[in-house]
């Protein structure tokens, strides 16, 4: 065998190893220690951040004592890794988690009798604590929730959240014995505490040495000097647990290693020092001695600030004024408890009422924590309501309060709120993305509202509001162009709706919206006849009219014979076929030399209202609509102008219009007066003749009459009324209808 060869390996032909399955023996150990960046200041005292989010490293000191055969595949193994392999280790005991690291060094010695110890130092440096909070990283722990019923055994360890800035801050450890009830909950300092509260009665060490200056001079003596504060503080205190079991051993590695090496927590030492002081753990150290005994040492570092990071982020804070001097409502969580702070003490309710009266009190804050399914203050004169940036809430009931604020502060998980009958002038719940109702039936002070990325909200109620039209038209392109799908929006009094108005109301309506205005100014209603006691509704897939009497219109095409009826759809569909996202998300219908015929009304002609959402795509003459078999009665298309035609006499309505342009056009006629609308807006007014007809039949994309000039365009809809008198429209126009599309018709 030659003696040139790569020390790498040094044994040869031994059995490979393919996992290493071998149990350490008792009186070995594992050494902790934590990487962090530690920056000097006066007086002592000095700030404490991790240097990386794996900043707890394990040093395990293992021993194995094995056979000959053994001892060669082990070390074989250990050469295989050549220093940079990762492989595992399991911990027998159940003290830690599967082990994963590399081979520092490890050596052999002879025992006799074919039996050899094995020394590894082994180095785990990947595990994560920050990450792996919960359950934590090293030691084997079984993340439990506080709940109500169970016992717990001293120095058990629960997770109760009180707050959601740092989660791992909310583990609690158990002071004794007990069954939990509402009455001994976590915050309950008799049972429960966060401070590093063992027993120690072995093993005390504590490292003083006075911080001062030293002046020096020249062949004379040296002068001592106190520059600074705290010079006594605390280096370092070793403290010794010697024979503990593996239950109290998994809660005091629990506590250290949630507190990750730099967190501060209070220790009050049990002999000699009187005075409370705040220490972080910077290493441990643990030992087996046998089954269910170990032994631990902890080296604490006195932080001489004495200051701990209360974290104090409710999930949601409640706001009186001066005057409130009580406050009263209902609460609930889904573990059956949520968390009070009236008076400066988070107080433990089971899920109801909750109440307090302050009497003389400056407080008039009353904070709520955990995630609630439900928060109701009523009536409590509560004028700020502030939620947590991380805040759950399913349901929040405040109405008739005081309130002139909600601030969010980028919470996203608020799904209901009512906030009726208060006095928010601005309301902006931007990026509450999991919103879902939102109530603001309130006083005549609402005149700003901003849902931006609220894409879930699917219900929306406002009344009395003074909205400015930016706030409004925003409003309604943000609901439009969310996710929800068959929603609900109440607006009542105050606003008016312009250019977009019909894009965002057709959006809404394609995702089967039920959607109701009243004293709104609609492109699709002339707004002279819109006064402010009017109420406008738009519901979704109703043709039912206000008389109970449903229509339904037929087809007629000239390509074929006229006596040739399609009823309800149109076949083929080159005579009418379905346009996709014309209007927004709503499609339009395009009219290619065909027309729709509906039923005759005994009515004379001459008090008539028509509307349309229809672009034209040509310059021809054509029909839109026209109301009698035998002569021209009905809106018409000349040159891209639109007109009001009445036999042989032209009545103009607008001047030229835009090709592949969407309006919304209108024509109303009172007897021997008329008005024509485009977008809204009255284009033009005059005398008309009398029609001298007996009654009048819609027909939409062309006429009845031979020559028919068929319409070449799309009409998203049409409404159509007759009557034999007078009529206003302020009050009859005025009734559910069919925003997606249909051509209705009805008469009054």
């Amino acid at each position: 065998m030659s003696l040139f060869y790569n020390r790498d390996r040094n044994i040869t032909g031994a059995v490979a190893l393919a996992s290493f399955n071998f149990e350490p023996n008792y009186g070995s150990s594992i050494s902790f220690s934590c990487k962090n960046n530690k920056i000097a200041y006066n007086n002592n005292t000095y700030s404490l951040v991790p240097s990386t989010l794996n900043n707890i490293v394990g040093n395990c000191n293992f021993t194995f004592t094995v056979g000959t055969g053994d001892a060669q595949k082990m070390m074989n193994f250990f050469e295989s890794q050549s220093g940079t392999g990762y492989f595992s280790i399991t911990d027998n005991s159940q003290v830690y988690r599967t082990l994963n690291g590399f081979a520092n060094s490890f050596n052999i010695s002879m025992q006799g009798n074919n039996l050899y110890n094995v020394d590894l130092a082994f180095s785990v440096e990947r595990n994560s604590s920050f990450l792996d909070w919960k359950g934590m990283s090293f030691v084997n722990y079984d993340f439990k929730n506080w709940r109500v019923g169970a016992i717990y055994e001293k120095y058990q360890p629960v997770y109760f959240e009180t707050q959601k800035d740092s989660l791992i801050k909310n583990f609690f450890y158990a002071k004794e014995r007990h069954t939990s009830a509402f009455e001994n909950a976590p915050t309950n300092e008799s049972y429960w505490t966060q401070d590093f509260f063992y027993e120690n009665d072995f093993g005390l060490s504590v490292n003083t040495e006075p911080t001062i200056d030293y002046l020096n001079f020249k062949n004379s003596f040296t002068q001592r000097i106190k520059s600074q504060d705290n010079i006594h503080s605390f280096k370092k205190i070793d403290l010794s647990y010697k024979n503990i079991s593996d239950f109290k051993l998994k809660s005091m590695l629990h506590f250290l290693e949630s507190h990750l090496g730099y967190m501060k927590f209070r220790f009050d030492s049990p002999q000699i020092y009187n005075r409370p002081k705040i220490f972080y753990a910077e290493t441990w150290s643990h030992s087996w001695n046998y089954k269910n005994s170990n032994n631990l040492t902890v080296t604490l570092v006195e932080d001489p600030l004495g200051i701990l990071n209360q974290i104090d982020t409710p999930n949601v804070s409640l706001y009186q004024t001066s005057a409130g001097t009580s406050i009263t409502g209902q609460a609930s969580a889904s573990d059956g408890l949520f968390l009070v702070n009236y008076s400066g003490k988070k107080i433990a309710t089971e899920n109801g009422d909750f109440g307090v009266i302050r009497g003389g009190s400056n407080i008039r804050t009353t904070k709520f924590y955990q995630d609630l399914t439900l928060l109701s203050g009523c009536n409590q004169g509560i004028n700020r309501i502030s939620f947590s940036p991380k805040a759950n809430l399913k349901i929040g009931l405040f109405t008739g309060n005081n309130l002139t604020t909600v601030d969010f502060n980028g919470a996203k998980d608020i799904e209901y709120l009512d906030l009726r009958g208060n006095s928010i002038t601005n309301f902006n719940s931007d990026g509450v993305t999991g919103l879902k109702y939102l109530n603001l039936f309130s006083g005549e002070s609402l005149t700003g509202i901003s849902v931006s990325s609220c894409n879930e909200l699917n219900n929306l109620q406002l009344r009395n509001t003074n909205l400015t039209n930016s706030s409004f038209s925003g409003l309604l392109n943000t609901i439009s162009t969310g996710n929800a799908i068959g929603g609900t929006i109440s607006i009542f009094k105050g606003v008016s709706g312009k250019s977009n108005f019909l894009l965002n109301v057709s959006n809404l309506d394609y995702k089967d919206w039920t959607q109701q205005y009243s004293d709104l100014i609609l492109p699709l209603n002339p707004e002279s006849y819109v006064p402010p006691t009017t109420n406008t509704f738009w519901y979704k897939n109703t043709q039912a009219r206000e008389t109970g009497k449903e229509y339904f219109l037929n087809w007629r095409s000239s390509i074929t014979p006229n006596t040739v009826y399609q009823e309800y759809l149109p076949s083929p569909e080159r005579w009418f076929s379905q346009q996709s996202y014309e209007i927004g998300q709503r499609s339009t219908y395009k009219f290619n030399q065909t027309f729709l015929s509906g039923s005759g009304y005994n009515n004379n002609g001459d008090y008539l209202a028509v509307f349309l959402i229809a672009k034209i795509n040509s310059t021809g003459a054509m029909h839109l609509m026209n109301f009698s078999p035998n002569q021209n009665y009905g809106l018409y298309a000349e040159n891209t102008s639109l007109y009001f035609v009445s036999g042989d006499f032209k009545y103009p309505l607008s001047s030229q219009l835009d090709l592949g342009i969407y309006y919304s056009i209108g024509f109303v006629r009172n007897s021997t007066n008329y008005s024509g609308f485009i977008d809204g807006n009255i284009s033009n007014t005059g005398l008309i003749a009398t029609s001298n007809l007996n009654s009048i039949t819609p027909c939409m994309g062309g006429s009845n009459i031979s020559p028919n000039k068929y319409f070449d365009g799309n009409i998203a809809e049409a409404l159509v009324y007759s009557s034999n008198s007078a009529f206003s429209l302020d009050q009859k126009f005025h009734f559910n209808f069919n925003s997606r599309f249909g051509i209705i018709t009805g008469a009054l």
